[in-house]
Order: structure tokens, then sequence, then C-alpha cells
């Protein structure tokens, strides 16, 4: 073997193992990563159990049981269920990943952000937290849809349209 093939088998040999160890440095942690597919609104649609629209009545944190994740409770005032049993004129509470308790807080990237007084368009699914009936988010942020002026902020649509994309799937 010449100098040049040395070399090329020396260095293959370095980028191989340096490539082990950053792997095995990763695979050692407590990190986890995960990959958000894009859900269509057909999707969406046939996933969620409900959909409601309704104004962010409340928001708040706390601790889970065990105090190891943090979630925040939002309760919505339901002013139209558009699919599954109505839900209209009830408060449903609504429990997102993450939220702030005291100095400490958690941030999960892919959930939906809320904002008191907001109008929203929710694709939603039930389960029991704390023995009561809770609803969360159908494909996290793509889930949540902001209204304002009578435009889904998110499609960039007016409400009637993105309701006749719904009512399409139904």
């Amino acid at each position: 073997m010449d100098g040049v093939g040395k070399m090329k088998k020396k260095y293959a040999i370095v980028v191989s193992a340096m490539a082990l160890l950053i792997f095995s440095a990763y695979r050692g942690t407590d990190a986890v990563m995960a990959l958000m597919l894009e859900m269509s609104t057909p999707e969406l649609t046939k996933k969620a159990e409900a959909i409601v629209r309704g104004k962010v009545k409340d928001m708040r944190s706390e601790w889970d049981v065990e105090r190891r994740f943090i979630w925040t409770i939002v309760t919505i005032s339901v002013s139209k269920s558009i699919k599954g049993d109505s839900l209209e004129g009830q408060d449903v509470i609504v429990k997102i990943p993450g939220g702030v308790v005291g100095r400490i807080g958690q941030e999960t990237e892919d959930a939906p952000i809320f904002k008191k007084g907001e109008e929203v368009l929710l694709f939603i699914n039930p389960e029991v937290y704390r023995g009561e009936k809770v609803f969360r988010v159908t494909g996290n942020f793509q889930g949540k849809h902001t209204i304002r002026d009578n435009i889904v902020i998110e499609k960039k649509l007016p409400v009637a349209t993105f309701l006749g994309e719904i009512e399409g799937v139904r």
C-alpha cells in the first residue's frame, strides 16, 4: 500500500471512530428526539373525536401528581360544536403539555399556544386527568386554530371556507 492509501485508511478509521463516539454519547442521554408529521385538515377531522369553536376563558399551569411534568389547563367556553357530542354552552378543559409553576418552566416545542380571550377552533380528543374528563388537542399545535375577524389565521381562510373543508370530510 502506498503512502496515500495508508493516509486514506487512517482517515477513514478516525472518522468512523468519531462517528461511533458521537452516536454513543447521544444514545446514552435522556434526550428524546421526535418528529411531528404534518396533518391535513381531513386527517385532523378524522382523528378528532370533537371539533369546537370557542373562546379561551382561563389558563393555569400545574404539576402532575408525581411532580414530573407541568401541564397548562386551558378553559374554553364553547360557542359551537362542529363534530361530536354537543358541547355548546359548556366550558371544556383542554390539557396542554408545558407551562410555568413558580420559577420552574417546561416547554414542549409542538404544543399549541393559547392566549386568554382569543377565539379558537380546536380539534380535540377526550382523556381522563385527575379523575375528570378533559381534552387534548389532536395533532398538537396543528389542531389549534386562531380566529380573528372571521378569518382562520393559520390557514388564511374565512371561517366558513375552513368549516366547509371540515364538513366535506365528515
